[in-house]
């Protein structure tokens, strides 16, 4: 579990056995094991993967800034814990969701690969290069996460998006009532996922130097987004790799006219619908399966 910084709460699962003979840690991750006679380590990982165990991860951060989870509140939550037959089978269907991800992810890369070619034959037929600052209307990374007007669940009061550095949910980290950002823009992922990009069309706001690109009129906002995508960001930072404004701002793109830019952004438009058509066909991680399998055990015994 990583324990502080922009990732804090995410979790990762190590299968046993290894696949590295041997392997260690560092002072910014916790090392979970569970009691098998209890809890199934699978189990355990799964839920805390859930949306609901995200939830409850986030509660328990502490501290200024950005904050981070102790193990003295890390081993004192409490989680759902049915029968043993129950676990088994939550992380069963869990496992078959993940083979049809498995699926989807796999198209998901032709898609890539489609694009990237395309993306290739723009780049060696246009001579114009442009400063990522040239297409910029506004360049500017996050600031800290709000702290009074916040809530990890969206609300009728808070109902603003606060986004980090992070590619699950496409970085969501809680919500907020009052927007920075109130137009159409690109993020980049300044710490952890470094060069991860995403679309934005909704007001929101960044946090944790999330660094947020708002394209002038000689930019289509998705051909940016595929641009920044394949650009080299290169590691800065003697401790935590990072991205800052003064260096991405000098990072360079190909620029072919509007014309040339939508007729990319029209095939991988076709690409996308094509496939988002049959992974839906066969199911995704969009059902918080532990909601529906602790309610079917709420009537035998079980703890918390």
């Amino acid at each position: 579990i990583c324990k502080d910084g922009a990732l804090t709460g995410k979790v990762a699962y190590v299968p046993h056995p290894m696949p590295f003979e041997k392997a260690m840690i560092n002072e910014h991750v916790f090392r979970l094991v569970s009691n098998e006679q209890k809890i199934l380590q699978k189990y355990l990982f799964c839920f805390l993967f859930s949306n609901s165990g995200q939830v409850i991860l986030k509660a328990n951060i502490t501290g200024q800034a950005q904050g981070g989870l102790n193990s003295t509140n890390l081993l004192n939550i409490s989680i759902p814990l049915p029968p043993e037959d129950i676990q088994e089978s939550i992380v069963k269907e869990i496992e078959q969701i993940e083979e049809k991800e498995k699926s989807c992810l796999l198209q998901i890369e032709n898609i890539n690969q489609t694009i990237k070619f395309e993306y290739d034959n723009v780049v060696n037929s246009t001579d114009k290069y442009e400063k990522l600052e040239n297409i910029a209307k506004d360049l500017f990374a996050g600031g800290d996460a709000p702290k009074d007007n916040f809530s990890l669940t969206k609300t009728d009061t808070f109902n603003v998006p606060v986004y980090s550095n992070g590619i699950k949910d496409k970085g969501l980290y809680g919500y907020t009532d009052i927007p920075k950002v109130t137009e159409p823009c690109i993020t980049i992922s300044a710490r952890g996922t470094l060069g991860y990009t995403e679309v934005r069309t909704e007001p929101f706001v960044p946090i944790v130097r999330l660094i947020v690109l708002v394209p002038n009129e000689l930019v289509d906002i998705k051909y940016l987004k595929i641009a920044a995508s394949s650009l080299n960001f290169i590691n800065s930072g003697s401790v935590i790799p990072q991205l800052t404004v003064p260096k991405v701002k000098n990072l360079e793109i190909p620029l072919p006219s509007i014309d040339e830019q939508k007729k990319l952004i029209a095939i991988t438009i076709c690409s996308i619908s094509f496939t988002i058509l049959s992974c839906m066909s066969s199911g995704g991680r969009g059902i918080d399966i532990f909601k529906r399998f602790v309610k079917l055990s709420a009537h035998r015994s079980h703890t918390y």
